[in-house]
């Protein structure tokens, strides 16, 4: 009987600190279930910023724009969850992250050929027109010299009729 005593004593005790501790354990948990989604939001921030370096690297473009605001852009993307993400947004990034590369392409493909035509306009509107709808740098018709008449330089662009 005399030995029952402090086990019965003991048993009330840890009904006592029954709620304590588990009230520690759950505290203690939540912690390190913060530590982790600490540590996993300080992982896409990293992976985000060398992503948005790496696009800007890509796409030197995209600083011109005024539309395109790449920090807004580094920060939302930052700060969603992928584990979170609503199945139609996790679609449409999907989708849109295999057509970017080609309408990128083809954007810059797009912008080199704007850039000859332009050089091409540039050219036709420095020359000056020559008889028979050429310009006067292409039309050298065979005996015309600068020190020739108006009507022989006719006679000799014609053939000499």
């Amino acid at each position: 009987m005399e030995d029952v005593n402090p086990i019965l004593d003991r048993r009330q005790h840890l009904y006592e600190n029954a709620e304590a501790a588990l009230a520690e354990a759950t505290q203690l948990e939540e912690q390190k279930t913060l530590a982790a989604t600490a540590e996993k939001a300080q992982l896409r921030q990293n992976v985000t910023r060398n992503v948005v370096e790496r696009v800007q690297q890509k796409l030197p473009f995209l600083k011109g724009l005024e539309e395109v605001n790449m920090e807004s852009i580094q920060q939302k993307a930052s700060d969603t969850d992928p584990s979170v993400l609503h199945p139609v947004d996790h679609a449409y990034n999907s989708v849109s992250a295999q057509l970017l590369p080609t309408i990128v392409k083809n954007y810059l493909r797009s912008q080199k050929e704007i850039e000859v035509l332009t050089n091409q306009l540039a050219e036709y509107e420095e020359a000056e027109p020559a008889m028979s709808g050429q310009t006067k740098a292409t039309a050298d018709p065979s005996g015309l010299t600068d020190d020739m008449t108006f009507e022989q330089r006719i006679n000799a662009a014609l053939g000499a009729v």
